[in-house]
C-alpha cells in the first residue's frame, strides 16, 4: 500500500445505464492505493457496466467518480488514460491484425516522455517472456492466453497507476487462468499497481484480492475481506 492519504479511486452513488433501463443503482465503490479489489457477481449483475461507467466509456445518470480526489465523471478515456488509469476490457482488446511489438508500441502512446519506452517495453518482455520470443507474430494468431498477457503487456507500457481489468480470465482454460491471475498480482506488488478487477473465475481470483465487493441486480450487496467468500454457502448467499 502507498503511503499517500486516501483512495486512489472512488464512485460514489454511481446510477449507470442504456436507453431507458438503469443498469447499476447508486453504488458506492472505493479502490485503495496499491489495492487488488476483485469485484464479483452473477452474469447480467451490472459488473461490466459500473467499470465503463467509471472509466467514461458511458456517461453516468447519477453519481460521481473521483481519481486522486478530482472529480472525472464523465470524462473522455483518452484522458483517464493520460492521467493514468488503464482499461483492459472483455476480449483481450488487442488490435489482432498488428504485430505483437506494434500492439506494444500503441500501448505507449500515452508515456509522456519517450525516453521511458525501452525500459517499458523490457519490463513487459521480462514478465511474459513469450511476447518478446512472438515480438513480430501477429497478434490475432496468437492463444487466448497469450493476447491476455499481451492486453496486460499493453497496459504496463505506460506505466499506470490504476489498471480496470473486465474479466481477464474469459474463455481460458483453467490452467492459463492460474497464469493471468498470478500476473496481476505481480503487476500489483512489483509496481504498487491499484488493481480493479470484474471476475467470474472466483476460485482463482479470491487468493490474490485484497479485498471484494459484490454486486447484485446492480447494487453492492458485500463488501469486505475475500476470506469470507471462500465458504460456498456464503458465497452463493450473495448470488
Amino acid at each position: 500500500m502507498s503511503d499517500e492519504p486516501g483512495p486512489i479511486l472512488v464512485a460514489e452513488a454511481l446510477s449507470v445505464g442504456y436507453g431507458k433501463k438503469t443498469v447499476v443503482d447508486g453504488v458506492d465503490l472505493r479502490l485503495d492505493r496499491g489495492e487488488v479489489l476483485l469485484i464479483l457477481g452473477h452474469n447480467g449483475a451490472g459488473k461490466t457496466t459500473l467499470m465503463r461507467g467509471i472509466f467514461g466509456l458511458i456517461k453516468p445518470r447519477a453519481g460521481r467518480v473521483l481519481h486522486d480526489g478530482a472529480d472525472i465523471t464523465g470524462r473522455r478515456p483518452a484522458e483517464n488514460v493520460m492521467a493514468g488509469i488503464a482499461f483492459v476490457p472483455q476480449g483481450h482488446g488487442i488490435f489482432p491484425s498488428l504485430s505483437v511489438r506494434e500492439n506494444l508500441d500503441l500501448g505507449a502512446f500515452a508515456v509522456h516522455d519517450t525516453a521511458h519506452i525501452p525500459d517499458n517495453l523490457k519490463i513487459v518482455f521480462e514478465m511474459f517472456p513469450i511476447l518478446a520470443e512472438r515480438a513480430g507474430q501477429v497478434a490475432g494468431t496468437l492463444s487466448g492466453g497469450q493476447q491476455q498477457m499481451l492486453a496486460l503487456g499493453m497496459a504496463l507500457m505506460h506505466r499506470p497507476r490504476v489498471i480496470i481489468l473486465d474479466e481477464p480470465s474469459i474463455g481460458l482454460a483453467p490452467n492459463l487462468v492460474a497464469t493471468v491471475m498470478q500476473s496481476v498480482k505481480t503487476i500489483n506488488q512489483r509496481f504498487g499497481t491499484s488493481i480493479l478487477m470484474v471476475e467470474q473465475s472466483v476460485s482463482y481470483s479470491l487468493p490474490i484480492a485484497d479485498r471484494t465487493v459484490v454486486i447484485k441486480t446492480g447494487r453492492k450487496v458485500y463488501d469486505g475481506p475475500p476470506a469470507a467468500l471462500e465458504d460456498r454457502v456464503e458465497l452463493i448467499k450473495y448470488f
